[in-house]
């Protein structure tokens, strides 16, 4: 190929580019590579939620199988499980405070931009 031919097809390829993008907007087409917060508020808290449950199970079953595990072992029912349940509990809802403190500090990043 020659010099102007390469040129020639990076022209058309940008062209193509820009008449995609143009496109995609009148259509209103997000692009999934891009990283674009949902603009509804119902989708942004059903994410929070989702968190805030999921740190709070995962503290509970993870200190009950625990628990349940060693109860197992030393054949000592239920002590463990109520020891670990406890804690677990406590981890879930430190995790869950940690969360959204660090969501909050960064909405609040965000709005001041």
């Amino acid at each position: 190929m020659t010099k102007n031919s390469d040129s020639k097809e990076k022209l058309d390829l940008d062209d193509i580019s820009k008449r995609l993008e143009k496109a995609k907007k009148d259509l209103n087409i997000v692009d999934e590579n891009t990283d674009q917060r949902s603009s509804s508020s119902i989708g942004r808290y059903m994410w929070i939620a989702f968190n805030v449950v999921s740190e709070l199970l995962g503290g509970i079953i993870c200190g009950f199988l625990i628990g349940y595990f060693l109860d197992y072992k030393f054949e000592t029912k239920p002590i463990f499980i109520c020891i670990f349940l406890l804690i677990g509990s406590i981890a879930g809802v430190l995790n869950t405070i940690r969360y959204i403190n660090n969501y909050e500090k960064n909405n609040s990043l965000n709005e001041k931009e």
